[in-house]
């Protein structure tokens, strides 16, 4: 199944070297938040979709899945930093 993720995001970067590599680094780590919002997106989306069909269960071998409000989070370290994403349990 296609979708589309539409977005916009406004990042400021904070600089006072002009140095490739520094502006590269500075860049690139501005990208974390980016990427960090858009995992979490396909994460929910997906998530819903497969709860709704009841296809999550088949996929995580359960006979239930219940569906569970939290906060919490999971991290991951990805190229550009570390990211927190929704915990999805089961």
């Amino acid at each position: 199944m296609d979708y589309q993720i539409n977005f916009t995001t406004n990042i400021e970067i904070k600089n006072d070297n002009y140095n490739l590599k520094e502006i590269t680094f500075l860049f690139l780590r501005s990208l974390c938040p980016i990427f960090e919002s858009y995992v979490s997106f396909v994460l929910l989306y997906h998530f819903e979709r497969l709860y709704a069909t009841n296809e999550l269960s088949k996929l995580l071998g359960v006979k239930e899945v219940k569906k569970k409000t939290t906060n919490k989070k999971t991290y991951f370290n990805v190229f550009w930093g570390r990211i927190s994403v929704p915990q999805i349990t089961s």
